[in-house]
């Protein structure tokens, strides 16, 4: 499956600009993956939230972006909070392979906040680049529910950068990925 990613238009863009990113997206996949490929398992009564799914999701962000990249000007930093956030917005279904229907349903009801908290709690265990993770994880639980508007914060990356990623364009594109027909 990381050669699917590798085909990504906007992985390879970024390997393009920013290498350093392209390797830790990589790392992030080498370790979601099979952690989705579980989720996946533990969910079978749901649409599948596996690596398939993440992946399909990248595929139709590159749809998305491709025709107007240019207009966007999506940035490295971007891109590379797109990519983890999507590659990462149901790991949140992560969780134990037997459990009542109930718990099950809970889990996927509340599924975004639980991506959010696993982002935040374990970025440095999924290769994410420290001061990324709070707007990977903003953007991953925008996937659903969450108002995009309110609930997304823009702030800089880092603490002495002046650069102030659109987290809430990145969320917007996920959401809107995420909800298109896939299999």
């Amino acid at each position: 499956m990381l050669s699917r990613l590798d085909e990504s238009i906007l992985f390879k863009r970024l390997g393009e600009d920013n290498p350093g990113l392209a390797e830790s997206v990589r790392n992030c996949w080498g370790v979601a993956e099979p952690l989705l490929r579980h989720a996946a398992a533990a969910n079978p009564r749901h649409t599948s939230h596996g690596p398939d799914h993440a992946l399909a999701v990248v595929d139709i962000l590159d749809h998305e972006t491709e025709p107007v990249l240019p207009t966007l000007r999506l940035t490295s930093q971007e891109i590379y909070i797109l990519l983890c956030a999507g590659l990462l917005h149901d790991i949140g279904m992560v969780g134990p392979v037997s459990g009542s229907d109930e718990s099950r349903d809970q889990v996927r009801q509340e599924h975004h906040v639980r991506t959010m908290t696993y982002i935040l709690v374990h970025g440095q265990d999924l290769y994410l680049r420290k001061e990324y993770v709070e707007a990977i994880a903003d953007v991953a639980a925008a996937h659903r529910k969450l108002d995009i508007e309110r609930d997304i914060r823009e702030r800089p990356i880092g603490l002495n950068s002046p650069f102030i990623p659109r987290t809430k364009l990145c969320a917007a594109l996920l959401r809107l990925a995420d909800e298109c027909p896939i299999a």
